[in-house]
Parts: structure tokens; sequence; C-alpha cells
């Protein structure tokens, strides 16, 4: 059975998917931009004042790079509201007793019952091509 909290979050993991999405595609926009100013920052430097705004430039530029790499380690692990659905609902039918026990008896019976009709079939057949 499904709880209500399963619920609440099956219907909200395609908004969350798609805020990391986004929080993603703005940490990477941020990271590129600020290699190139750090980059440039660094080559330019002459004073110490220079220097340090390098160095906070660096240090931003590495931070975000964590955040990037934080939202999209999550964003591989948070599943999509379908993936969801069948990670709840697929075991449930596999474990299910209609198809453990019923569907594989009823289908020794169907397989039983075919065969008895094509041996029955193939005699019918030997006897007409005998008159």
């Amino acid at each position: 059975m499904i709880t209500t909290a399963q619920m609440y979050w099956l219907t909200r993991l395609d908004n969350v998917h798609d805020l990391l999405c986004g929080i993603l595609v703005i940490t990477c926009a941020a990271f590129a931009i600020l290699s190139v100013i750090a980059g440039v920052a660094t080559v330019v430097s002459d004073t110490a004042d220079d220097r340090r705004k390098a160095e906070f430039a660096s240090k931003l530029w590495r931070n975000i790079a964590l955040a990037a790499l934080a939202a999209g380690t999550i964003k591989v692990f948070t599943p999509t509201t379908r993936e969801l659905a069948a990670i709840i609902v697929v075991p449930k039918i596999a474990n299910s007793t209609l198809v453990t026990e019923k569907i594989p008896q009823e289908l020794s019976e169907l397989y039983t019952l075919a065969k008895q009709y094509m041996i029955e079939s193939l005699k019918e057949k030997k006897k007409e091509a005998e008159k």
C-alpha cells in the first residue's frame, strides 16, 4: 500500500529533478565565467590587492565547482516520478501471488491442454490419411 508521504514525493520528484537541473546549469555557467575571470586576473595581477582579488576569485571558483558537483551528484540519485512509480509498483506486481503462483499454475494447465489438443489433432490427421 502506498503511504501519503510516498504519494507526495511521487508527485513532487519531477519538480525536484528540474530544480537540480537548473542549479547544475547555473553553477556550471558561473564556474566557466569565474574560471575565465580568475585566469585573466592571475595573469594581469601586479599588486597585492590584485592578488587578493585573484585568490578570492579562485576560492569562489572552487566553491561553485563543489556546488555543481553536489547538485550533479544529487540529481543523478534523485529518481523522476516515473522512475519512482516503477520502483514502487514493479516489485509489488512481481511479488504478488497472482504472478508467482496463479499464472504459472494456469500456464501449466494451458500447456497441458494445448499438448493434448495437438496429439489428438495429429491422431485424427493420421486416421484421415490412412483412409
